[in-house]
């Protein structure tokens, strides 16, 4: 052996360690990834909650845009993958992409602003269109982005699959390290960035990881050999099959199965997303303190990452040693199934009773640590094993449908292109379609039963199970599907009932679930997912009946008011009262609240009536009520419905008002602190005349004594001339705010006088509140 000979050979150890320490930073660096992208879509849907309000189109246009631009990122690179000899380095540039047009988007879609004010004051457009619009030219601007982060897996599969042997094992350690990786960003950015940072910093955060994970993807690209197929060496391997299903040599036959697990898997992430959305509308029923905040959702979106992430990581450790792919999977979904409907049992029944971090119910104070970790608990209790097979059913999908090592790139981005496409019209069809129509409980076994379908199809094409096992097999998943269907609850109500209250009304909508109960002394309370929000006692009606009454009473001749939020329909109710008043708007997000209306009576004294939609309007009705709203009649032409959120109103609409009116019910709920931020305080401001009023329901319970500090500063930082008011008729938990853009002076002549209007009167008088010294003492 010469010396060159021997150099050579010393050179291949050292080649080796090189190789697998570039391997190794490269599976870190697809950790970070993970990290950002999950960064940005938690910032992005808070961004656009500013464009579209708080809704649901907010969520579904950055869920819909963001998973889109992964399946095609994922189908687009995947074939370019296979072809481009350094993927490390288009990874790399992939990277930075993603953090330049990250940077970029809330300017682009702020230069939006224009176009989108212009079909709101110009065109008679229903809610749903202006929605349609938004969501259209959104999807378009986030589509980019979102694009650049889908062709990252594919890109990166390429770059470590070298041969079959391993195929599952790295595919699957990426899938699992970039989801691991989301799932610390999804935990930092809800509980740490956003608060400690802002949406501005988190975003720099996201663009500063995604530049170094680029950047130094590039120097390790490097150092790399390009690999271009060589036509003279390793043809062979090149072209190795890598599937384990014998077809009986029968080319045909394998791309029908490949086609066929392709489809299921694109079902199977249907049926996964909704599972995820389903999941998030019944555990804030076994919440106890955590209810429907942004924690609560977090830790939600971060138990079923995890689940993910390390089901995915557990199979690909040994999915590359198994011999029957297509048996394995299908034994994945019907688990998935069975575990899956077990979810709603445990969130159902157990679900309430799970509390191992016991919160002290002596403290006023709210035991934040011991809420959050409740609502860990109780969700990995119910979640984590289906999410779990979820993530194993990744790398085992990979092993079945990649058939060559040249084609990796193309095969994973099809096969992730596919499932998040189905995830698409799973998170829309769960939302909008199946939970109104079947309800949670019927949702949850419906989902159940189409992954015990799967399984039972994958059974039947699998060509390597004998007749017996086939038989066993076929037995098994048809007794799951009858016990399913035998035990599938019939009228499921997730709304507790104490044994004082009656359930009157219950239904869940598209947005929330909606009820009312009433107790033994006949009073009933409306509760939004488990969260009371109005309702018929005293106290509510003081809340209800003082948002329109103060306003109405202080100011000299107002015309127009707009009040948010229907809940119950007193405070539209009061502002009726009033017959100098032209206009009465009400903005209402959630219509399903509105179809509780006549079990409120007490509170709304029928000035709404939900009738079937789409019906013609009932003869007897007719002559004298007007359509506050489609589906919805009212007996005061001047009152009407606004199907929106009130920040995209208030931001879009040309309209001013004499009074807007903010009633809320906790500042902890969903997305109610919108409504005390510094940008909703601004748009009020700018939409009130300027012998206007805002006025603003504040909280006195369940606020740190900080962040109740902060609320009525941001409120003073708006309206200099403010003032505090406190219902003292009842022992009330919260404060009135008022804001007028000039000094308030109250004319004490006028107050009386308005008083003796005897509508006026008698309303406030249910209050003993029809005094004008009565109501004086309450500044």
């Amino acid at each position: 052996m010469n010396e060159e000979s021997i150099k050579s050979v010393r050179e291949i150890p050292a080649k080796d360690a090189r190789l697998k320490f570039i391997r190794t930073i490269v599976f870190l660096l697809f950790f970070g990834s993970g990290i950002s992208g999950l960064v940005y879509e938690v910032v992005w849907t808070r961004q656009l909650t500013y464009l579209f309000g708080a809704t649901l189109f907010a969520v579904a246009t950055v869920l819909s845009a963001f998973m889109g631009g992964m399946a095609l990122g994922s189908y687009l690179f995947g074939k370019w993958a296979d072809r481009y000899p350094n993927n490390l380095k288009i990874f790399g540039m992939l990277q930075i992409g993603i953090g330049v047009s990250g940077l970029l988007l809330p300017f682009i879609l702020s230069f939006m602003d224009p176009i989108y004010r212009t079909v709101y004051r110009n065109f008679d457009a229903s809610f749903f269109v202006l929605s349609l619009i938004r969501f259209i030219l959104t999807f378009l601007v986030l589509l980019i982005p979102s694009t650049l982060m889908g062709g990252t897996l594919p890109v990166l599969s390429r770059f470590m699959v070298k041969e079959n042997k391993s195929l599952g094992l790295n595919v699957g350690a990426l899938y699992s390290l970039n989801t691991l990786g989301a799932v610390l960003g999804c935990f930092l950015t809800g509980f740490v960035f956003i608060a400690a940072l802002g949406v501005r910093g988190s975003t720099i955060v996201a663009v500063g990881v995604n530049c170094l994970v680029g950047i130094v993807s590039i120097l390790l690209a490097s150092g790399v050999k390009p690999t271009v197929p060589d036509k003279k060496e390793n043809k062979t391997d090149e072209n190795t099959q890598i599937k384990d299903i014998p077809v009986q040599e029968d080319a045909a036959s394998s791309r029908k199965i490949v086609h066929a697990v392709l489809w299921c898997y694109a079902i199977s992430g249907f049926i996964a997303l909704s599972y995820q959305v389903v999941w998030n509308r019944a555990l804030v029923f076994t919440f106890d303190v955590m209810k429907n905040t942004t924690y609560s959702f977090t830790a939600m979106l971060t138990v079923f990452l995890i689940g993910l992430s390390l089901g995915g990581m557990a199979m690909s450790l040994f999915v590359d040693k198994q011999k029957d792919c297509l048996r394995l999977f299908a034994l994945i979904e019907l688990m998935i199934g069975l575990f899956g409907a077990f979810s709603f049992f445990a969130i159902f029944y157990l679900g309430p009773g799970i509390s191992p971090f016991d919160l002290d119910e002596k403290v006023a104070t709210l035991n934040w640590a011991a809420g959050v970790m409740n609502v860990f608990a109780k969700t990995i209790a119910a979640i984590f094993i289906p999410t779990f097979l979820m993530g194993m059913a990744f790398p085992v999908v990979t092993k079945i449908c990649v058939d060559r090592i040249k084609s990796v790139g193309f095969g994973v981005g099809r096969i992730y292109s596919l499932n998040t496409i189905g995830a698409i019209f799973g998170s829309f069809a769960s939302g909008f379609i199946l939970i109104p129509i079947l309800g949670i409980a019927g949702t949850i076994y419906l989902l159940a039963f189409g992954n015990i379908l799967i399984a039972l199809y994958l059974f039947i094409i699998n060509p390597m199970l004998t007749k017996n096992k086939r038989t066993m097999l076929y037995v098994i998943c048809i007794l799951s599907a009858v016990i399913l269907v035998a035990r599938a609850p019939r009228g499921a109500q997730f709304q507790e009932e104490s044994p004082t209250e009656k359930m009157v009304f219950y239904k869940e909508g598209p947005l929330a679930t909606v009820s009312v109960l009433e107790n033994s002394f006949k009073y009933r309370t409306l509760y939004v997912d488990n969260v009371g929000v109005a309702g018929t006692d005293r106290i509510l009606l003081t809340d209800q009946k003082s948002l329109a009454h103060i306003p109405m009473l202080l100011l000299k001749n107002p015309k127009s008011a707009l009040t948010v939020g229907f809940g119950s329909g007193g405070a539209s109710y009061s502002y009726t009262r009033f017959d100098a008043i032209k206009d009465i708007h009400c903005v209402e997000i959630c219509d399903t609240v509105m179809d509780s209306a006549p079990d409120l009576l007490a509170s709304n004294h029928g000035i709404l009536l939900p009738v079937k939609r789409n019906a013609p309007m009932p003869l007897p009705l007719k002559e004298y009520a007007t359509e506050a709203y489609p589906g919805y009649l009212t007996f005061d032409p001047r009152y009407k419905i606004i199907l929106d959120d009130v920040r995209s109103y208030l931001r879009f609409t040309g309209r001013k008002y004499d009074i807007i009116a903010t009633d809320c019910t906790d500042l902890r709920y969903k997305s109610n602190a919108n409504l005390y931020d510094y940008q909703y305080f601004r748009l009020c401001r700018e939409r009130i005349t300027e012998e206007g009023m805002v006025v603003v329901w504040m909280p006195l319970g369940g606020l740190s004594d900080e962040m109740f500090r902060l609320a009525l500063r941001t409120f003073y930082r708006v309206f200099p001339e403010m003032s505090v008011w406190y219902m003292n008729n009842e022992s009330t938990h919260y404060i009135i705010l008022i804001g007028t853009p000039k000094p308030l002076k109250i004319d004490y002549d006028l107050l009386r006088k308005k008083l003796e209007v005897p509508k006026v009167k008698n309303d406030l008088g249910e209050l003993f509140l029809d005094d004008a010294d009565k109501i004086l003492s309450c500044f």
